[in-house]
């Protein structure tokens, strides 16, 4: 697997939500400095041309998405990946409704299936299912704290 992948992932799933905050991007740092072979310089410059990307409204998630969907990836490699993706949502202790559909998009593209993330998350199963996000009477986001976790 490529290990800029992660990168690539896991500023994408930051970007979402239209805000990009300092916990995320020191997730996305401690991550890579733990999952990759990347040196600091390298995680820097990508970080710094996907922000450059994204401000000047370069940084498209759809085609990005649509792009793991040829990926063969092994089973261990999609549950690190997943759990990276989690951590990055958990991050800033606010789970957006954006990061959500994001995580349930990435799951489709990789083939991550419900079965792999009941076995692996439970706790996040209804992430995949995204549902239980959307307020039935008027399909508004909703926004909710969560609790501090063993997260970046």
């Amino acid at each position: 697997m490529d290990h800029t992948l992660i990168i690539d992932l896991l500023f994408h799933c930051m970007a979402s939500d239209g805000h990009l905050a300092k916990e995320e991007f020191d997730c996305l740092r401690h991550i890579c400095l733990i999952e990759t072979d990347i040196e600091t310089n390298e995680i820097e410059n990508i970080l710094s041309k996907l922000s450059t990307d994204l401000e000047e409204g370069r940084l498209d998630t759809e085609a990005f998405v649509a792009s793991l969907r040829g990926l063969k990836i092994e089973d261990l490699e999609a549950i690190q990946l997943t759990e990276s993706l989690i951590q990055m949502i958990l991050t800033d202790n606010v789970v957006q409704y954006e990061e959500i559909v994001y995580f349930r998009k990435v799951c489709r593209a990789l083939s991550i299936t419900r079965d792999m993330i009941e076995s692996n998350f439970p706790d996040r199963l209804g992430w995949f299912d995204t549902g239980e996000f959307l307020d039935a009477e008027n399909q508004e986001i909703l926004d909710f704290k969560i609790g501090k976790s063993n997260h970046c």
